[in-house]
């Protein structure tokens, strides 16, 4: 590609190409959008004087246009769109003023993402969003390594979704749920091998439909990539109109250990498990609480444990005063999923989410090697002494219901000796 150094041509181009954006601010959305394109085409038209191939932006801009001219697209989708255009490329433009190197590898991610946008759907598309979302953060950080370094796990997104529209092998899990009352649900779990690391992507995708037909889409995403765990959270509302609503979080030094599902299915409990780097030793299933032994010989495995629990699994066999322990402590309870990614705490946390489904438990482990997690009743679990997960598990309950009786033996002897000193 060629490229021109900034100078006083870049900064002339990028006065011409913001020029028209004010103008269109005041307008209502449908009589704003020719003065739109205008400034679109402009800023393109900057691009390519730099020396930027503009062929793919033109290409999805002319493709924009020409839906709204035969109103086969929502006015305001169309504005968003053309308005995500003109921010990412204008933030383009104006890196390109002093970091030209990085401006390029933007430019071409941007231009792969939408070159893949028609084709990509469920969790690609969902992988072409975070892409696009951790390029405008590389663009407004001012760490040329730290914006490196988005730019580069931006970059593994998208090769890991042309690999998957290329039809490669990968590894994948779909399920499917539907509720009545107008809910539905699915769940994707899959591993994309790139040339730099393996891609880790766990969706869940709710759909509720009211009954005044308001449809609302709820997408959470965990995305692994090698110690870094990406979150997108995203709801979408239609009614006559619809809006959208995006956030991405990040943690640091964290990956996702295993995946696992809780489900009652024709009266029998199961345990599904996608594991990565941590590994179900054993699991069991008592009235009111759940035993799961995991375990780890890798000291950089993933401190993150995400476990679904479905609503038929919760009827019988958990209440709603949920508590989890580990090794015999409770773990903490976050407040919010923010929290769990950004502290690095040296104490086990955990994070419930209520979903269409049922629950969702997100663990934290801060070292692995074995550990006996026990998820139930706040209440009940007060009582529970957990044993290290190489002893048996009567052990466990031989002890539990000692220390039970021995408290209680305590609050006896107490009782008499107050009756006794009373006398």
């Amino acid at each position: 590609m060629k490229t021109i150094k900034p100078g006083p041509l870049a900064a002339a181009a990028l006065l011409a190409a913001t020029i028209l954006l004010p103008v269109v601010q005041s307008q209502s959305l449908e009589s704003s959008l020719p003065a739109r394109f205008e400034a679109t085409k402009s800023l393109i038209q900057t691009l390519k004087t730099l020396g930027f191939d503009t062929q793919t932006l033109e290409q999805t801009v002319a493709g924009l246009e020409d839906s709204f001219k035969k109103s086969s697209a929502d006015p305001a989708e169309v504005v968003r769109a053309v308005e995500k255009i003109n921010r990412q490329f204008q933030k383009v433009l104006h890196t390109y003023q002093q970091n030209p190197k990085s401006a390029l590898k933007a430019f071409d991610i941007l231009s792969r993402v939408y070159a893949l946008r028609a084709s990509a759907s469920g969790f690609s598309a969902v992988l072409l969003d975070v892409s696009e979302q951790l390029v405008e953060q590389a663009l407004n950080d001012k760490s040329e390594v730290h914006g490196g370094e988005l730019l580069e796990k931006a970059q593994t997104l998208v090769e890991s979704v042309q690999g998957v529209l290329a039809g490669k092998p990968i590894n994948m899990k779909i399920v499917r749920s539907a509720e009545s009352g107008g809910e539905e649900m699915e769940i994707s779990i899959a591993s994309i091998a790139t040339t730099k690391e393996v891609v880790k992507v766990y969706l869940t995708e709710e759909r509720f439909r009211y009954s005044n037909d308001t449809l609302v889409v709820s997408k959470n995403a965990f995305i692994n990539l090698g110690n870094t765990v990406i979150i997108q959270k995203e709801t979408v509302r239609n009614v006559k109109t619809s809006s959208e609503e995006k956030t991405v979080l990040f943690g640091e030094n964290k990956a996702i250990g295993a995946v696992l599902s809780l489900s009652r299915v024709s009266n029998k409990l199961q345990l599904e498990k996608t594991e990565y780097d941590v590994f179900v030793q054993s699991h069991s299933f008592e009235q009111n609480h759940v035993r799961l032994v995991l375990s780890s010989s890798q000291p950089n495995a993933g401190k993150i444990v995400i476990i679904d629990v479905d609503k038929g699994f919760m009827k019988n066999y958990l209440p709603r005063d949920i508590a989890v322990r580990v090794d015999g402590v409770p773990a903490k309870l976050a407040e919010s999923i923010t929290e769990l990614l950004i502290e690095n705490s040296s104490e086990p946390k955990y994070f419930l989410a209520i979903t269409g489904r049922g629950l969702q438990i997100v663990l934290y482990i801060p070292n692995w090697s074995t550990k006996v997690v026990i998820i139930g009743s706040a209440s009940s679990l007060s009582f529970q002494i957990a044993i290290p997960g190489f002893w048996d598990q009567r052990f466990e309950l031989i002890a539990t219901t000692a220390g039970f009786i021995l408290l209680m033996s305590f609050v006896l002897l107490g009782k008499v000796l107050r009756r006794t000193l009373d006398g």
